[in-house]
């Protein structure tokens, strides 16, 4: 059985107090105040087929966490936006590596074909091996 609440009732009026909409019962009496947490955190994993994750910050300092494992508040569309700037930053440095490869001997050529064989993704910069010297007699101690 439905309830007619008419804006005159005292029901109505320390209603419209609390609410911070307006309905049937009156006027809103709270206004809005605007919280910045718990706040939304997007982060795309995939892109094709498109496959987010999804968490909630609750302070600033899991803000600036959730940001450094690359979140982006904002929604899905800005996530998306900030996985393809971070996707061509990465393909960027990868072409200035494969430049610069064309001016490498042909051992290290093949020294950075091997580990970019080992590599999944993009490969922006092969660790430069160390150079291993055989032991041999100490340089002469300058007086």
């Amino acid at each position: 059985m439905p309830v007619v609440i008419t804006p005159e009732t005292e029901f109505a009026k320390e209603r419209a107090k609390w609410e911070a909409e307006g309905g049937p019962w009156g006027a809103p009496g709270k206004r809005w105040v605007f919280k910045e947490y718990p706040q939304a955190m997007y982060k795309v994993t995939e892109r094709n087929p498109l496959q987010t994750e999804f968490m909630t910050a609750d302070n600033e300092t899991e803000k600036r966490n959730l940001e450094s494992r690359g979140f982006v508040a904002g929604g899905p569309g800005k996530a998306v936006e900030a996985y393809d700037a971070q996707q061509r930053t990465i393909a960027e440095a990868a072409a200035n590596r494969a430049y610069g490869e064309l001016r490498m001997s042909p051992e290290a050529r093949a020294e950075a074909q091997q580990y970019e064989s080992e590599a999944d993704g993009h490969v922006a910069e092969i660790p430069e091996m160390p150079i291993r010297r055989k032991p041999g007699r100490p340089p002469k101690a300058k007086e």
